[in-house]
């Protein structure tokens, strides 16, 4: 193994010379350097446009779903009522512009954003046949559906 000091310092001082090659050591052995191997390929530029837009949308309704019921509760349009967490409950509380059904709403977007980007993950991954982080999307989906699940039984 050669030592570092005894590499060739012009080599090292022009940032250009990156190729293995061009650097060498005093006695003008080439050196190997260390190559990085891209085992996990980033997403690619697509599906991070296409997460991010599934996100953002996602907030966007949600903090519009959320400020609708802000602003008729604030302008006491409509009655407030305890709305169940059926659908049939809150698209009448909504028809009937009740606050209420527009934060169960609003919270249900919210909460359903994160768990679309999941399943647009591991349905790519599958479809790349990346399984390793295809069965990592999958095991983190059925978490979150356990977690939903268990906190409507409480």
């Amino acid at each position: 193994m050669t030592n570092p000091e005894e590499m060739d310092q012009s080599a090292l001082a022009d940032p250009e010379k990156t190729d293995e090659s061009e650097i060498a050591d005093s006695e003008g052995e080439e050196l190997l350097l260390p190559q990085e191997v891209d085992t996990h390929p980033e997403p690619s530029r697509k599906l991070n446009l296409t997460v991010a837009g599934i996100l953002a949308v996602g907030l966007l309704l949600a903090a519009g779903l959320l400020s609708a019921g802000a602003v008729l509760a604030l302008t006491g349009h409509g009655p407030y009522s305890e709305v169940g967490l059926s659908i049939r409950d809150i698209s009448r509380a909504i028809r009937a512009l009740e606050p209420s059904g527009f934060f169960y709403l609003g919270l249900i977007v919210l909460l359903a954003t994160p768990v679309s980007r999941v399943v647009v993950l591991a349905t790519v991954f599958a479809w790349r046949k990346s399984w390793t982080f295809c069965a990592l999307g999958l095991l983190v989906l059925v978490v979150l559906v356990l977690s939903v699940l268990l906190g409507l039984e409480v």
